[in-house]
Order: structure tokens, then sequence, then C-alpha cells
């Protein structure tokens, strides 16, 4: 195995727990198809008992989703992280751009805030080459999704069809970060960079 790989992978550990993601990316493939109705949920015919089921599966997806990073401890090992190798910066400039994008040029046919997330996955995607080109897959979702209004599709079906991209994308991005990092340290934590 190349030792730029584990010391990639080894940087990025805490990133690189992909399985963390499907919990919340199935809670939005279920929204999707509540949206689509093609899941009807009891009670969904009263005012907000949708929200509760939302809130509800949300705050289940996210104890599972600290179950598997338990897991992931468990099985590889709690190694430290570098804060320079952190993605909690470029999240949170994530989450204050996109609504002053979305609030500066509302008046485009163009969902300019999926295509700004489109446009971060497909940095990781192409600056990570080949390690993370897996994330090129949700680039194209996001930009695809972002022009769908030029094309005159209806906002209830893009309403579904957001809630599938994103759940795709963490599904896609969750999975190739899983296979990444497993197959580079099949063993332990430590026992896998002991060898490097």
């Amino acid at each position: 195995m190349d030792a730029n790989r584990h010391q990639y992978v080894a940087a990025r550990f805490r990133q690189l727990q992909g399985y963390v993601w499907l919990p919340i990316a199935a809670v939005f493939l279920l929204e999707a198809g509540w949206r689509a109705g093609w899941l009807p949920l009891p009670g969904d015919d009263r005012p907000q008992v949708a929200a509760r089921w939302l809130a509800g599966a949300f705050f289940a997806a996210l104890v599972l989703a600290y179950g598997v990073q338990k897991w992931y401890a468990a099985r590889f090992g709690v190694p430290t992280q570098h804060v320079s190798n952190s993605p909690v910066a470029p999240v949170i400039a994530v989450a204050i751009c996109l609504p002053l994008l979305g609030s500066q040029l509302s008046d485009l046919r163009v969902a300019l805030p999926s295509l700004f997330i489109g446009a971060a996955f497909a940095l990781v995607g192409m600056g990570h080459y080949p390690l993370r080109r897996h994330y090129l897959v949700p680039a194209a979702l996001f930009a695809g999704f972002a022009v769908l209004g030029r094309f005159g599709v209806a906002a209830p079906v893009r309403s579904v069809l957001f809630d599938a991209v994103i759940g795709v994308s963490l599904a896609v991005a969750g999975i190739g970060d899983h296979r990444l990092f497993a197959s580079t340290f099949p063993a332990t934590f430590e026992e896998a960079y002991a060898r490097v």
C-alpha cells in the first residue's frame, strides 16, 4: 500500500468514517419518499405531524450515527487529528455563504446554493483525486439539481429531488469514504499505522 495514501487517510481519520452518514442519508431518502407520496405516515393529514416524524427520525439517525462512530473507535482505535485536517472551517464557511448567496441572487432560475455545494464536492473530488473521486458523483447531482428550475421542473418535484439528492450524495460520499478507509486500514488503526 502506498505510504502517501496511509498518511492521507490517517490524517483524515474522523472525516473518513463514512458509515456515520448513512443513517442521516436514510432520513433524507425516506423524506423524499414521503414527499413523493410513496411513504404515508400515520396522522400526516394533521398539521405538524410530518415534522414530528421527521424530527424523530433525524434524532434516531443521530443516535445511530453516534453508535457507528463508537464502532469505528472500537474497531480501528482513536488517533488524534490535527486541526488543519479538520472539516470544521470549510463547513462553517459553507454554512455562512449559502444563505448569503441565496438571498443575493434569488431572482435567477438556478439554485445557487446547490451549485455551491456541488462545487464544494467537486473541489474535494478533484483536489484529492483519485482517493476521493467518488465525491464527483454528488457534485454532478447537485449541479444537475441546481439547473432544474431553468428547465421548468415544478417546485414540488424539485422538493422531492432535493431530499433525494442530499440522501444519495451522503450515501455515496459515506460509502466511498468508508471503502477508502477500510481498504487502507483493514486492521486496527494502531497496527496498520505502525506498519507504515
